[in-house]
């Protein structure tokens, strides 16, 4: 369920009964500032996404705002792919799985997404 908050009542609506992953997925959220510190393999998805070079042959577009509730909220409502991957400074990488990977990983695997570490699942 998504409720939305109305200004006019200063309550919660039912805004969405059922929110599910749509099948489109031309939308990447990731912090491109950090492209330069990405492992090649990496590096080359994010590249084949943004030129259409991929497996799949499509073109992404970018979005990223920088707050992960953000980013993941619109990825629930419109699909795509949001990634925080590691880089050189953070080579583990940076989300935390307690208050951070886990509920987002939750959150969208409920909805018919995909969670991964790059290499296994989340949850």
């Amino acid at each position: 369920y998504g409720f939305t908050l109305d200004d006019q009542l200063g309550e919660f609506i039912l805004s969405h009964t059922c929110i599910t992953m749509p099948d489109t997925k031309n939308i990447i959220s990731f912090n491109e500032a950090n492209w330069d510190m990405w492992d090649e393999p990496m590096q080359k998805v994010h590249n084949g996404w943004r030129t259409g070079t991929g497996k799949l042959g499509e073109r992404y577009t970018s979005r990223y705002v920088g707050s992960m509730v953000a980013d993941v909220h619109r990825t629930l409502l419109y699909g795509g792919v949001f990634g925080y991957p590691a880089d050189t400074k953070n080579v583990n990488g940076k989300l935390r799985l307690l208050y951070e990977a886990a509920p987002m990983s939750f959150l969208i695997e409920q909805a018919g997404g995909l969670s991964t570490t790059g290499r296994e699942r989340v949850m």
